[in-house]
């Protein structure tokens, strides 16, 4: 059964989730508002829809003092915060290495991997596609990391934290991408934000760090939850 069919019970959790301005994190919101939760702060672009209900400016999570001010604006109204759903993401320019100018490049790992470092340090007090044109996306991978070392660092204290891809979903930010590339974008957001939303329903321990799809079958990967700790499975590792 996929979670998309579920409206997992979250009354008295409060959730924070990125990059709401629209697509995906529209959808996880949604979600998320549908689950019952107590709170939820959403953050977004600046100029998007969201700076109309929110007393708080709209900001990029890279810019480290908007994330600052908006755990503060959490804590002041809500005095917690249960889930954090680090959704934003870039996508300015579709070039090959030779030919991108460097400012560009490396502003995509900006977006992309101190943004999220940004909001997980606020919060608390690491890809697989390869196409032509894709290097600076390729800081997917670090994200994909990250949630291991929350674990590590953070774990004893409770701390749970996934990688959850949300699949092929043809949202603004992949309209970038070259047409012949359009065609594999069949995935649906809908799915991705309720299976976050389950995911967030319970503890469960055994899937601390690991990496989580939001295209599968949730009722099948908690059948192999023995083969998966038994086999260290669905962890980043080096095979030689």
């Amino acid at each position: 059964m996929y979670a998309r069919r579920r409206h997992p019970i979250l009354a008295g959790q409060v959730v924070l989730v990125t990059g709401a301005s629209k697509d995906i994190g529209r959808a996880i919101a949604t979600a998320f508002a549908q689950a019952g939760v107590s709170g939820l702060a959403l953050l977004g672009w600046p100029g998007s829809h969201l700076e109309s209900v929110s007393t708080s400016p709209a900001f990029r999570s890279e810019s480290e003092e908007g994330v600052a001010a908006a755990s503060r604006d959490i804590e002041a109204t809500s005095g917690r915060l249960n889930i954090v759903v680090n959704n934003a993401g870039s996508m300015d320019y579709f070039q090959i290495m030779g030919e991108v100018d460097p400012h560009e490049w490396w502003s995509i790992w900006t977006a992309i991997v101190k943004g999220l470092f940004n909001v997980i340090r606020a919060a608390l007090f690491g890809a697989h596609y390869l196409e032509v044109g894709l290097s600076a996306y390729q800081a997917n991978m670090a994200i994909l990391r990250l949630p291991e070392l929350i674990v590590v660092e953070y774990g004893d204290n409770g701390v749970l934290s996934y990688a959850i891809p949300p699949g092929a979903i043809a949202t603004d930010m992949a309209s970038q991408l070259p047409k012949e590339m359009t065609s594999i974008l069949v995935d649906n957001p809908e799915i991705a934000a309720h299976t976050i939303a389950f995911y967030s329903r319970e503890r469960r321990d055994w899937l601390a760090g690991r990496y989580l799809s939001a295209l599968w079958d949730v009722d099948e990967l908690i059948l192999k939850k023995d083969a998966i700790i038994a086999s260290d499975k669905l962890e980043f590792r080096m095979v030689v």
